[in-house]
């Protein structure tokens, strides 16, 4: 057994054997000195376990002896290479007059041929005739060969200490890796949330071949949070939990094809993905530009709300719920007092943000637990208690300003829709909320994102004065927050807030912009496909805040500068 894999235990036999007193193997007991620790040990180190001096220097000897570094060997060693370069300089000043005496100039290589023969002939004449003395340059053949030994003896300590070193930490490494990782948990739940893309082909029952790559991304991200390497057991568990959500991707001629595809896609999360584990493990830290690029994208995408608030004093998790319970019960009266839900709102704040940007969950889910946050008013309210000030007053002022530059800019566009949208807004300039509706409907097509193609329905949908809002929203394809207005666009009767197919409360329609924004800032939903441009415009507009670095977005603005 090597002695950096002695144990506490066995270290102090091996003092005992060697002779220390039971008093100094106690004081390594207590300083829990094992074999490797012993070697990493320096002088000052010793000193500090160790006070008799005799014993402290047989120590030290005993340590430098293990790792096969000799203090006098080392001295030796500088002694003997000075002596060697000292001898080395004085022979090549005398080669060096010599040559200029005689006049010889020899280029580099012709040189050293000259040298290798002269010195071959030098050997020859001393085999033949030993009492012939060796010249000044025979001199430095003996001298040579006693500095390749001492090279070589420092070379194999070097090596020494360096196997040493790899056996300590591969040992460790190995420790390391027989660490048990802990079990999946029993039934494991799938993500919530998926890229828009996939949510929208999930909703439709199908998955074409570049979104099912992210969904088994997604699925194997959430493994990977509580495990790297999976069982087979477990990833059948996995392929079960998802055939019972999505049946539709069962495959009835190769039933494990689901298990093949996660084995594939954890090998790369783990090769690429640094380690974001929810239990205590192993932690790497592998620099990826892939991923980061990819989790910049993917930021972009999302609103850029602030850093979540700090815990008020006095609160924590057992007040957080005592909140909650009463909130449940007095949302469960048939009129609700607001002035109570309001203050528990301000308490509950804090923790309930802290759950949402660290995992996002459904909108569904979120209400579930806040049912105030159903209303336009509290979202609204929780918009304020994000940015910690009053954003709702500042960004309707700020919308009353640019809606008509909005309008200006869309009549020099000539795009058919547009040239539509201006006339009808040109008909209908004294209504404000018919105002705010055409305005919203020409940022969708002034500012699609590029290379997408945006239909208006993606944010806004028309139905009769009559129509049935529940029927319209459950069809609705899309995850993302939208508006579905009764009326037209020059003539909107009613609006109401739609997401997830759920139809949460009714907006007034002059404050369309703001709920949209302000509910994808609430829930922190990814903005949908296409849009990025149009709710980053929103959040310039709104927030007042630098915009992001798009090309389309920046040149658009600048527009909005020019009009007068």
């Amino acid at each position: 057994m090597a002695f950096s894999e002695k144990t506490v235990s066995e270290f102090g036999g091996w003092l005992q054997d060697e002779g220390f007193s039971p008093n100094i193997i106690k004081a390594f007991e207590e300083n829990e000195v094992d074999g490797e620790s012993f070697l990493l040990l320096n002088d000052t180190d010793i000193s500090d376990i160790v006070k008799p001096l005799g014993a402290r220097r047989k120590l030290i000897a005993k340590r430098d002896a293990l790792i096969g570094v000799s203090k006098s060997a080392s001295t030796n060693l500088v002694q003997d290479l000075g002596a060697d370069l000292e001898c080395r300089s004085q022979l090549e000043f005398q080669r060096t007059e010599e040559d200029s005496i005689n006049g010889d100039e020899m280029d580099p290589e012709m040189s050293y041929l000259y040298e290798q023969e002269h010195d071959q002939d030098s050997v020859h004449a001393n085999d033949n005739d030993s009492s012939n003395m060796p010249s000044s340059r025979d001199s430095t053949f003996p001298l040579t060969i006693v500095t390749s030994k001492d090279e070589h003896q420092h070379d194999n300590d070097e090596v020494k200490v360096k196997q040493e070193k790899a056996h300590a930490f591969s040992h460790f490494k190995k420790q390391l890796k027989d660490v048990p990782e802990p079990p999946l948990p029993v039934p494991f739940e799938l993500p919530s949330n998926y890229p828009c893309e996939v949510m929208e082909e999930l909703a439709q029952k199908r998955l074409s071949g570049r979104s099912r790559a992210k969904f088994y991304n997604s699925v194997c991200s959430a493994i990977y949070r509580f495990k790297a390497h999976p069982n087979e057991k477990e990833l059948w568990h996995v392929q079960d939990q998802i055939l019972k959500k999505y049946p539709f991707l069962s495959y009835t001629s190769n039933p494990g094809y689901l298990v093949e595809a996660l084995k594939d896609k954890m090998k790369y999360i783990r090769n690429a993905k640094p380690r974001d584990r929810k239990t205590s493990g192993r932690a790497t830290s592998i620099d990826s530009a892939e991923i980061q690029k990819k989790a910049k994208k993917e930021f972009q995408q999302f609103p850029r709300s602030p850093a979540p608030p700090s815990i008020p004093p006095g609160e924590d998790k057992a007040s957080h719920t005592r909140h909650l319970n009463a909130m449940k019960l007095e949302e469960q009266k048939v009129a609700p007092d607001r002035s109570v839900l309001g203050p528990l709102m301000e308490k509950t704040f804090a923790f309930r943000r802290l759950e949402i940007l660290e995992q996002p969950k459904p909108v569904k889910e979120i209400i579930q637990m806040y049912p105030s946050l159903k209303t336009t008013n509290q979202i609204l309210m929780e918009l304020n208690r994000i940015f910690n000030k009053e954003v709702v007053k500042q960004a309707q002022d700020a919308w009353t300003q640019v809606t008509p530059k909005i309008i200006e800019v869309a009549s020099k566009e000539p795009h058919k829709i547009l040239s539509v949208l201006y006339a009808e807004a040109k008909a209908n300039s004294s209504s404000v909320e018919s105002l705010t509706v055409l305005a919203m409907l020409m940022i969708v097509q002034l500012l699609p994102d590029t290379r997408t193609t945006v239909k208006p329905s993606r944010v806004i949908i028309f139905i009769p004065e009559y129509g049935d809002v529940s029927s319209e929203a459950s069809a609705v394809e899309y995850p993302q927050p939208l508006i579905i207005i009764r009326g037209s666009a020059t003539n909107p009767k009613e609006a109401y807030l739609i997401c997830e197919k759920m139809v949460l409360s009714k907006v007034e329609v002059a404050n369309i912009p703001l709920i949209l924004f302000a509910t994808y800032y609430v829930f922190n939903i990814q903005y949908c496909v296409g849009c990025t441009n149009v709710f980053s415009f929103l959040e310039v507009t709104f927030l007042n805040c630098p915009p992001p670095k798009r090309t389309k977005l920046k040149n658009f603005l600048s527009m909005l500068e020019h009009v007068l």
